[in-house]
């Protein structure tokens, strides 16, 4: 897998797709549980669906790049928004760009489109994460257990990044004192282009919520609803999101 380096850390990307196309680039933000093979084949599936290049990294911390350097704190996912992600986009060329993004991947993504400088052309918000509820609080804590899986503490802590302190970071910032009150409404206010935002028809309800916030708060939402998904519609419904990407990549290329 390919690198890139940023202040001398290494993140792993890859990519699928024409070389070259006039349709623009999509690049897809993982969750926390996530890396660039978090997305198994979708990135594929989509490019071969679109016609247009398709990336993914993985960021500081997950899968194959290298671990954190810094504990993680709360603004992590602004810095990752405005700091990490316009450089990714300056190495990787990706000028012409719609955002597709998972839990923290999408509201990376979402920040990202209300307060970078560079140009986004419409965002993918699959089930975001936009502020602080006691609903996904307990999920946080429900996802956290899991990593006492001694299947899953191996996968996670054989990893170069050391996911597995990566995950146990973020699981203790969000049930933690100083992270109750976040939330991103500045960034959404900001937000002009077309937003995508998707759940899966059996995600819990603060996924509702969360989606309600956004359409309150942008001009210009369009929500899916995956039948037959619960939580990660790229994995259990890949075919359907890649026919509601493909037609959302199309009209913001014709628009823009």
């Amino acid at each position: 897998m390919a690198t890139i380096s940023i202040d001398d850390d290494s993140l792993e990307y890859e990519f699928w797709g024409p070389p070259e196309s006039e349709l623009p680039t999509v690049l897809l933000l993982h969750e926390t549980a996530g890396s660039v093979k978090g997305w198994g084949d979708f990135g594929l599936r989509l490019a071969e669906a679109v016609g247009c290049r398709v990336f993914a990294y993985s960021r500081l911390g997950y899968g194959g790049s290298d671990p954190l350097q810094q504990r993680m704190a709360r603004g992590y996912l602004e810095r990752e928004a405005l700091d990490v992600l316009p450089r990714v986009r300056e190495l990787l060329r990706l000028d012409r760009v719609v955002l597709a993004g998972f839990q923290d991947g999408a509201t990376i993504g979402l920040i990202h489109a209300g307060g970078a400088e560079q140009s986004t052309l419409g965002v993918v918000a699959i089930a975001p994460l936009l502020f602080v509820d006691p609903v996904t609080q307990r999920a946080v804590q429900a996802m956290a257990s899991q990593l006492e899986n001694p299947s899953i503490k191996e996968i996670f802590a054989a990893t170069p990044s050391h996911h597995d302190r990566t995950f146990a970071q973020w699981a203790q910032l969000w049930q933690s004192p100083d992270f109750q009150g976040w939330h991103v409404d500045d960034s959404l206010r900001l937000i002009t282009v077309p937003v995508l935002a998707v759940r899966g028809e059996g995600a819990p309800s603060s996924s509702a919520d969360h989606l309600e916030r956004l359409k309150g708060l942008c001009t210009q939402v369009e929500e899916v609803v995956i039948a037959g998904c619960q939580k990660t519609p790229h994995l259990e419904r890949p075919q359907a999101l890649v026919n509601e990407l493909t037609a959302f990549v199309r009209r913001v290329a014709a628009s823009g």
